[in-house]
């Protein structure tokens, strides 16, 4: 849907007293005077979707200025945001709970003091910020290809977010073995984990997984390590299993996928990397209906 200056302020003016959500992702006319407007007329909005949107500090800052309710918001590449922007944010909206701000690449750490510090955020998706190095108190985080993370940051991080729920790790290249273990021993109501790409974890270490009883979902695609050792780990430990991509897992076999059937009886969705492996586990009888997924 096409959407300028013109339409926000129609919508504005007719809904000025009972807007409370608006989503203006991809309208790439929607601009800073469009928000100032907005957030004049529209004060009492609690959600708000303005990712791919060409705006700059000055919109946060007319948000900030008159838009105290905001829970929900959506700032996905928004390139021209930065930290500014994001403290006026956090210091006069502390009702925020959800934020996007993937592919805001001129977000640094300090963006995420002034959140921690001011807010209660749940959810953050810091994708693509590539000049991050450390996040603060949360229950659900996606840090995919944030390349500046390291073993030190994200031990802080779990240190700080003792109940984290859903971590994604995409693509965190810095990332070893004893981020996987702190996991492992700390993240003990982790529900969601997502370490795709990450070949440099150890078989090892990935046996620690199982530390993790309360998986539902566990991406382990590229995971190059994981052998039907690790599959035996997690069919003992992590008995609410729902969900399992073994994508470019090329060390497992058949044994492995064994343990899987004879210990995760709530597995319900396995992918894996070829059709013969596919048909390899159509042969073994898992305990629920089962979903095969194959890459190919």
């Amino acid at each position: 849907m096409f959407v300028n200056s013109e339409g926000i302020a129609l919508l504005s003016t007719e809904l000025r007293y009972s807007l409370k959500q608006a989503g203006f992702s991809r309208c790439s006319k929607v601009e800073d005077n469009s928000i100032h407007y907005l957030s004049q007329l529209c004060g009492q909005i609690s959600h708000l979707d303005l990712s791919f949107c060409s705006i700059t500090t000055r919109s946060l800052v007319s948000l900030s200025h008159s838009c105290s309710e905001l829970q929900c918001l959506y700032l996905s590449n928004c390139s021209l945001l930065g930290d500014d922007g994001i403290a006026h944010l956090s210091k006069s909206c502390p009702s925020l709970k959800i934020l996007f701000l993937a592919n805001c690449s001129m977000i640094t750490d300090s963006s995420v003091r002034s959140l921690a510090h001011n807010c209660h955020l749940t959810d953050l998706c810091l994708d693509n910020c590539h000049n991050l190095k450390s996040v603060g108190c949360l229950s659900r985080l996606s840090l995919a290809f944030c390349i500046r993370v390291d073993d030190d940051n994200l031990l802080d991080l779990i240190r700080s977010c003792p109940n984290l729920l859903s971590l994604n790790l995409t693509g965190c290249s810095l990332l070893t073995d004893p981020s996987l273990l702190s996991i492992a021993k700390s993240c003990s109501q982790m529900e969601e984990l997502n370490l795709s790409g990450m070949k440099q974890f150890t078989s090892a270490a990935l046996l620690s997984l199982s530390g993790c009883t309360k998986l539902a979902k566990l991406n382990l695609r590229e995971c190059s390590q994981t052998t039907d050792e690790v599959l035996q780990s997690l069919s003992q430990g992590t008995l609410d299993l729902k969900e399992l991509n073994l994508f470019f897992c090329s060390s497992i076999t058949e044994e492995g996928l064994k343990y899987l059937a004879q210990g995760l009886k709530q597995l319900t969705c396995v992918k894996l990397d070829t059709p013969y492996l596919v048909q390899i586990a159509q042969t073994i009888r898992f305990p629920r209906a089962f979903q095969f997924q194959s890459r190919v």
